[in-house]
């Protein structure tokens, strides 16, 4: 399903009004097209609502957990760490001044949190994680086009100071037990996951 109408079909379960909801599109819609966003924009929306679709079953709220996915990087700067935050108090506000009737805009902000961290306290939350989560268990191409895309979104930082960065972030991922959350993603990706990280890693250290 094409975004701009998935966005609007979700939303017309809590408003009528069109203008309002066109309003919130152009407004998402700006920030995910932002020039330097080269994996985290409309594309990387898109893969995330692919796997809700074939996980769909395994979700208990689907509205918020829509929301969570549209909302979770709409603020994203390279020289901040604290992006998720910022993007989940951008939702809460704009969701709570609409007065949506049967929005929990608090498990939706813990869901946006939740892509930081990494860390869920609901079967929903682990299912987001591992869904933002997916592109480091796909083939060695795609995950090199991912890192690439990262590296292009982070070029006005210096070579010295990314890569030390980068190596910070693929060493958190493959100190912890598990990279994956859900037990269905573990099986399917973990091993690939390892494998990618630990070959960018040795790409990074030959440096």
């Amino acid at each position: 399903m094409e975004l701009k109408n998935r966005f609007e079909k979700v939303l017309l379960q809590y408003t009528t009004d069109i203008t309002v909801i066109e309003k919130l599109w152009s407004t998402l819609y700006r920030h995910y097209t932002e020039p330097f966003r080269a994996y985290h924009n409309l594309t990387h929306l898109n893969e995330l609502f692919n796997y809700l679709d074939i996980y769909s079953s395994e979700i208990e709220n689907i509205s918020e957990f829509s929301l969570a996915i549209f909302y979770h990087d709409i603020i994203y700067n390279v020289w901040k760490k604290d992006n998720e935050e910022k993007s989940a108090d951008f939702a809460v506000k704009v969701l709570n001044q609409l007065k949506l009737q049967n929005v929990d805009t608090t498990k939706i902000s813990a869901h946006i949190l939740a892509t930081k961290t990494h860390t869920s306290n609901s079967s929903d939350m682990a299912f987001l994680i591992d869904f933002d989560l997916a592109i480091l268990g796909q083939s060695w191409e795609m995950y090199l086009d991912y890192s690439k895309k990262i590296r292009t979104e982070y070029r006005t930082v210096p070579n010295i100071v990314y890569y030390k960065g980068r190596k910070k972030v693929l060493e958190h991922f493959l100190n912890k037990g598990s990279i994956y959350t859900t037990t269905i993603f573990i099986n399917k990706y973990e091993d690939v996951a390892r494998a990618n990280l630990t070959h960018e890693l040795e790409l990074i250290n030959k440096r």
